[in-house]
């Protein structure tokens, strides 16, 4: 398989966020995002110690076991709850009192992609001028999309779109949204912070996907959307082209 991969990660043009709480991951085939809460220095050591105990346990759960067919989703379970359980006994702690953190796994296995989530950052697939969210926000917003009561479009702006149901290390045991899906060349994926999705509509990430600019380029063309629109919060987004398979699929 190969992939061009570019990433990047911003603090915002907030005065009130002083630090970056974003952490990401870019270890082929392995790429992830992670979203710290809490503010001051908790949000910054919550993602970046999710990010470092997935990759560290999921390396072990691999080394051992390997991954099969009928198993990889509960192995990529298995492994975020075992991370959500080392980083919320770390969250009592006084000084990191109600840290969290949201959590996107994106792993190339094969021909095929396995995703782990929680929380609010996305996994965003363009492929053949169709975009796709291919995880599902665990957010009250995102509950009120599926009543019914409010559109996608309104909640990109609502006052209550940053309040999450679900993220790592808020509570002893954690709800992990897993999913498997092929890979087909030309794909385009985008995995990133809200502090991206915020401002990027996929009619802009369908435009990037298809512009023929490096994947270098199109992270650069992220940052500018975001800061045109304020980059009130933390920004980090992760840029995956795949340019040809194993075995070809198109």
């Amino acid at each position: 398989m190969q992939l061009r991969v570019a990433s990047i990660t911003d603090r915002g043009l907030n005065p009130n966020r002083t630090h970056n709480e974003d952490s990401l991951l870019v270890a082929e085939p392995l790429f992830i995002v992670a979203d710290g809460l809490g503010g001051e220095l908790a949000g910054e050591v919550a993602s970046h110690m999710t990010i470092e105990k997935f990759k560290e346990f999921f390396e072990d759960a691999t080394r051992e076991n390997g991954l099969t067919p009928e198993g990889e989703l509960k192995v990529l379970e298995r492994v975020v709850k075992r991370v959500n359980s080392v980083v919320h006994e770390e969250a009592q702690k006084p000084e990191f009192r109600n840290m969290g953190s949201t959590l996107s796994i994106l792993y190339f296995y094969m021909d095929e992609l396995l995703i782990g989530h929680v929380g609010d950052s996305k996994i965003i697939r363009a492929r053949k001028g169709l975009v796709e969210q291919l995880t599902k926000d665990q957010s009250i917003v995102q509950q009120m999309i599926d009543k019914g009561v409010i559109t996608p479009e309104q909640a990109r702006r609502h006052p209550m779109r940053n309040v999450l149901l679900s993220c790592i290390a808020h509570k002893p045991d954690v709800d992990v949204f897993t999913r498997e899906t092929n890979v087909q060349n030309g794909d385009f994926y985008l995995i990133c912070s809200d502090g991206v999705s915020e401002y990027l509509t996929h009619d802009k990430i369908k435009e990037l996907s298809e512009s023929g600019q490096s994947p270098e380029e199109v992270c650069l063309a992220i940052k500018n959307v975001v800061f045109d629109g304020g980059a009130m919060d933390n920004m980090t987004a992760i840029v995956i082209f795949v340019d040809a398979l194993n075995g070809a699929k198109n």
